[in-house]
């Protein structure tokens, strides 16, 4: 495995350091020594197959769908986030899209907060965007992140965001009450579970098509490339 000194003194062999977040940015700013000007942010795009949802049933008995799609490690945070839906005093469904070495502990969560009827687990599926389609939230439970695509397809298809604060361009992604919320803590996440549905598709997609659409990120490399030529 390559030290980190090495890996720093790789990066200022290149011309140009190409981060996926403006979290990315500043960590390589702070712990490398590659000048300002070789650094540049560009985010990754979304890809076509991401259409947009019909909207939500919006009758009041209706049931709450939500759904995280990530592999089953520490950092993902699917603990926590079992411990929050443990807390709920209404019914939902919750789909757990991935897979990992974690998930014999979260299974055992599962079964302690007696969460196995509300819960289905789908290892693997190359139909993500059916899933995020029928969900009404993504809940995210990390602690970091790199730039999360699944947050931006979730998006894409209209699909609103609940996220913990964390590093990793949440902050890029998350438009507060347009295409989700970030909460600082488990009381907040409750609350904006618990709180009346008012989502509309067609808004939650058109933040995150704004900034990361295929032709705004192809346009961005483009430029990058012609000013490296120059």
């Amino acid at each position: 495995t390559m030290s980190s000194g090495l890996y720093s003194f790789a990066y200022r062999l290149f011309d140009k350091v190409i981060c996926q977040s403006t979290d990315m940015y500043n960590d390589m700013i702070e712990n490398s020594n590659i000048p300002k000007s070789n650094i540049v942010v560009i985010n990754n795009p979304i890809t076509d197959k991401f259409k947009l949802k019909q909207k939500n049933k919006s009758d009041e008995k209706r049931l709450l769908t939500l759904i995280t799609v990530g592999s089953f490690k520490k950092q993902k945070g699917h603990l926590r986030l079992l411990e929050v839906l443990a807390r709920l005093n209404f019914d939902f469904k919750y789909y757990m899209v991935g897979d990992g070495h974690q998930k014999e502990e979260i299974f055992k969560a599962i079964d302690k907060y007696n969460l196995h009827k509300k819960i289905v687990h789908i290892p693997f599926t190359k139909n993500v965007a059916k899933y995020l389609s029928i969900s009404d939230y993504f809940i995210q439970g990390s602690y970091v992140e790199g730039f999360p695509n699944c947050l931006i397809e979730s998006c894409a298809v209209g699909t609103p965001i609940i996220a913990f604060d964390a590093p990793g361009g949440l902050n890029e992604i998350i438009t507060s009450g347009v295409n989700g919320y970030i909460v600082k803590d488990s009381i907040e996440f409750i609350n904006y579970l618990k709180a009346p549905y008012h989502w509309k598709p067609e808004e939650v997609r058109q933040v995150v098509m704004d900034k990361f659409s295929k032709d705004i990120i192809l346009s961005k490399y483009e430029n990058l490339f012609l000013n490296l030529l120059k």
